[in-house]
């Protein structure tokens, strides 16, 4: 362009339209920002031939080759006004590396980032994380929220299934039916999936964590908008690594809400209290890791010192600008607050702080497994409103990124992410077609149900404890109603260690009752007696 003084073969700037291809412009851009394989801070600058393509693509209707010169002269010339407006001079506007005149700078910049803004992000190519978004690891979350709902569903229908046979009479089973089988299959499962979805969370906090050090490690002061990061996922690893991390607590929440732990007996802590208190544990872990992800998180951002330039937002940037900063405040107090109210409000209906008479009070009783219930169906609507948020998020960087983002390449680690839960199905599938807890069970015992009289072939189940109905079974051995202020009994679950007694060796679970094969006829179940602070 012929600023009146230099280049006045060429026509002048007013008349240049830089934007009249926005495709051109961004194969431009997009080849100036690619990264320097030898120095991957630095990028590696204009193409002779995306240059002249942008200038001759701005050139008016009515331009024509200059004459007597040849296309290489013609050429040449636009890569020595290419360099004079970019390198040529200390000039008033710096991009990077390069020095820019104003002309420049507001005609071949400006105007077509206001003008060509999709073609502006796909050049910039903020990028997801395919570690965090990756299209394998997607499925994986997809898996583990529709997992995580069958359980509950399953969990509710049983919840109402015990409820209507509490009411009747019913028989004993000659068969064991398929909504039944199906039921104890998510039961006797559930407590594998809850092991697996703690460790995916301990793991996916980690690695957040990880991240969130690293990016406030390699941290830097923002002068303009023009530093911002292109070509990696910087932009958006803290904003999708705290989002998975969220997620992934989610099911973890909804299985230990369907989950009723075992009360110690009044001669000690049994076995399966000791796994309840060490996933209270884990829990506690869970939560103090996301309180300190939810602080380092939004330090990690590249940007984070320039938060407060209401013009360092990127029309490219889909964190949502000084939204997404609000946000991340609110998210400090929520992490704390709300895991204290369900903590005091569990309290309560468990142990009635110690009060006499609060946790048998018989409109406790009947909260107390409205609460678990309906606490985890809450769960699950976050978890699925989660998701559905984590994928448009994860399409609209797709789109923006366009051919350069990764996330939807097929890799090793990807395929692998879509082994994560298969344990858990198989362990579902070994227990509703073969009926048998052989695999948590030790050689020499076997399981049956003491309310059927089924045959041999159809009386084999794993039930996991009630969840719901701990306190509302009668005792079997003293008389005593279960829910009887004087005095609360109740068979608790004890699934694959035994409960040494004499001369022989049994476990009670509930519905569910293990027995020595060597050992002729049935023996009483052991009763464990506690006071009336039992939980539900």
């Amino acid at each position: 362009m012929s600023d009146g003084v230099n280049f006045v073969q060429f026509p002048p700037w007013d008349q240049m339209n830089f934007s009249s291809n926005c495709n051109i412009w961004g194969n431009w851009l997009g080849v100036i920002l690619t990264p320097d394989p030898s120095k991957p801070d630095a990028s590696i600058g204009p193409a002779f031939t995306t240059s002249i393509n942008l200038f001759t693509a701005a050139l008016p209707a009515s331009a024509t080759l200059p004459a007597n010169i040849t296309l290489r002269e013609y050429h040449s010339q636009i890569l020595d006004w290419y360099i004079f407006n970019s390198y040529d001079q200390v000039a008033p506007v710096t991009y990077g590396p390069w020095n820019l005149t104003s002309e420049f700078y507001t005609n071949v910049l400006l105007y077509p980032v206001l003008n060509c803004t999709n073609e502006y992000c796909q050049a910039m190519a903020m990028q997801g994380n395919p570690d965090l978004t990756g299209i394998g690891v997607f499925i994986s979350y997809i898996i583990e929220a529709t997992l995580a709902t069958m359980y509950l569903i399953a969990f509710t229908a049983w919840h109402i299934r015990q409820c209507f046979r509490s009411k009747k009479c019913i028989p004993a089973q000659k068969r064991m039916s398929l909504a039944q089988r199906t039921l104890d299959s998510f039961r006797g499962s559930v407590n594998a999936f809850l092991s697996s979805a703690m460790l995916m969370s301990l793991a996916m906090l980690s690695a957040s964590l990880y991240l969130s050090v690293h990016g406030m490690n390699n941290q830097a002061v923002l002068s303009d908008t023009s530093d911002f990061p292109y070509h990696n996922s910087a932009v958006y690893d803290m904003l999708l690594s705290f989002r998975a991390s969220v997620f992934s607590v989610l099911p973890v929440l909804l299985l230990y809400s369907l989950k009723s732990p075992s009360m110690d007996s009044k001669n000690g802590p049994t076995k399966e209290a000791h796994r309840v208190w060490m996933r209270r544990i884990i829990l506690v872990v869970i939560w103090i890791l996301g309180i300190v992800e939810t602080f380092l998180s939004p330090r990690g951002n590249p940007d984070y010192n320039d938060r407060q330039n209401a013009s360092s937002h990127d029309p490219c940037n889909l964190r949502g600008g000084a939204g997404y900063w609000r946000g991340t405040e609110q998210a400090k107090v929520y992490v704390i607050v709300t895991p204290v109210v369900w903590m005091v409000i569990t309290a309560l209906l468990v142990t009635g702080f110690g009060i006499p008479g609060v946790a048998n009070n018989g409109w406790v009783r009947r909260v107390r497994s409205v609460w678990r219930l309906g606490f985890a169906w809450v769960i699950c609507g976050l978890m699925l409103a989660m998701l559905f948020h984590f994928f448009a998020l994860r399409s609209k960087i797709l789109l923006n990124a366009g051919s350069s983002d990764s996330q939807n390449t097929w890799s090793f680690g990807q395929v692998l992410a879509l082994a994560t839960w298969i344990p858990i199905a198989a362990e579902f599938a070994y227990i509703f077609i073969w009926e048998s807890p052989n695999s948590r069970v030790p050689s020499g015992f076997k399981v049956q149900r003491p309310d059927s009289d089924m045959p041999q072939s159809y009386r084999y189940s794993t039930v996991g404890p009630d969840p719901f109905q701990v306190m509302q079974e009668p005792a079997v051995g003293n008389g005593k109603h279960a829910s009887s202020p004087d005095g609360v009994a109740e068979v608790l679950t004890q699934t694959a260690e035994p409960y040494q007694q004499g001369e022989h060796i049994q476990m009670m679970m509930m519905g569910t009752s293990v027995y020595p094969t060597n050992i002729e006829g049935r023996p009483a179940p052991h009763v464990y007696q506690y006071n009336a602070a039992g939980q539900p």
